[in-house]
């Protein structure tokens, strides 16, 4: 069964300017463009290629124990997918572990205070700006009912494990990972949700005050004009005081006989 495709899709783009996220991800993807087809023993070939490089880095001191420790667990639930040749789950692996990668690259190039100090522009009206919010504040809630119904689904599947016991089945144990990965799929979302909000509360700061910008422009320019008119009408008050003064004083001559 083809799946490169899918995961191909769900893994390029990652770009980090950390030397070991870097390699994680360079890991990853190699990973999937190596194996074509989704087959068995191709894929753990690869997979268990990786984890003779982790093996080795940890023990020449070149790889940290925690970074070590967590893409093994990675390649551990791959490993898992790929015996149980499940496709579906096996691209949500990889995605999921694209999605932590990716995020801690984000983290890493964020300088701290950078975004309270960074300037939000924006050419949308204030109408605009809150249709943005407000559309924003569904998707976050639409987000969280997912995380709860995904919590739900995970809470069932660990009643089951915990129920059956010792008869525990291989296919009752991955519906409880399989739930906890979509959990936390769906927790990521909200924090991505919740992030569009902010930056969408942001941006309807910035159209607030492009319009009391614009309204104070506007007052500026109305008394300036009003200035320019009021300086007119004395102008046109003085010239018929003179004019009024010379006729006065042209009525005051006297008369040629």
């Amino acid at each position: 069964m083809r799946f490169a495709s899918f995961a191909i899709a769900a893994l390029v783009g990652a770009v980090s300017t950390k030397s070991i996220v870097h390699d994680q991800l360079t890991s990853l993807k190699s990973l999937v463009r190596s194996t074509g087809d989704f087959e068995t023993n191709s894929m753990v070939l690869a997979i268990s290629d990786r984890k003779a490089q982790l093996e080795r880095g940890l023990e020449n001191g070149t790889m940290d124990r925690q970074v070590v420790a967590e893409e093994m667990k990675f390649l551990l639930a791959l490993v898992r997918d790929v015996e149980s040749n499940d496709q579906v789950h096996a691209v949500q692996t990889l995605t999921t572990r694209k999605a932590a990668l990716t995020q801690l690259t984000e983290d890493d190039e964020t300088t701290p205070g950078a975004d309270s100090d960074a300037e939000v522009t924006t050419d949308l009206t204030v109408e605009e700006a809150e249709a943005d919010v407000t559309a924003a504040k569904g998707a976050l809630e639409t987000a969280e009912e997912d995380v709860a119904a995904k919590q739900n689904t995970l809470d069932e599947a660990e009643a089951a494990v915990t129920e059956a016991g010792d008869d525990v089945t291989d296919e009752q144990t991955q519906a409880v990972e399989a739930a906890e990965t979509a959990l936390t799929t769906a927790k990521a979302l909200v924090e991505t949700k919740q992030t569009e909000l902010d930056d969408a509360r942001d941006v309807r700061t910035a159209a607030l005050n492009n319009a009391v910008e614009a309204a104070t422009d506007a007052l500026e320019i109305a008394e300036a004009a009003l200035e320019a008119a009021d300086a007119a009408l004395e102008d046109a008050k003085d010239a018929e005081t003179a004019a009024q003064a010379a006729v006065d004083d042209n009525a005051a001559l006297p008369e040629d006989e």
